[in-house]
């Protein structure tokens, strides 16, 4: 176990229903079939709708260029820092520039 309640499972090589035991308690089922790739390819299709809470959202036909908005203060915050330790070695050396 990695984490608490979150194990890894292992041996999953062959298809079928697998069964997890816990102190000889039968506590899960799942099911595992790798030669499908309709079962494992979970995106919609184009066209197709998808419900996200109360709103239905459409898969588009091609994939368009959206532009996203970058946040800019990370390299401003940055740039303060430097120049903020330039000032403290300056400062501490008693370079006069």
């Amino acid at each position: 176990a990695s984490r608490e309640n979150e194990f890894s499972i292992t041996a999953t090589d062959q298809l079928g229903v697998y069964q997890v035991f816990e102190q000889d308690r039968l506590t899960q089922r799942f099911a595992v079939n790798l030669f499908d790739p309709a079962e494992s390819d979970i995106a919609p299709a184009p066209g197709e709708s998808v419900l996200v809470g109360d709103t239905a959202v459409t898969v588009r036909q091609s994939p368009e260029w959206q532009f996203v908005r970058h946040q800019a203060w990370k390299p401003l915050l940055l740039l303060a820092l430097v120049i903020l330790l330039f000032e403290w070695y300056i400062y501490n050396r008693r370079v006069y520039l």
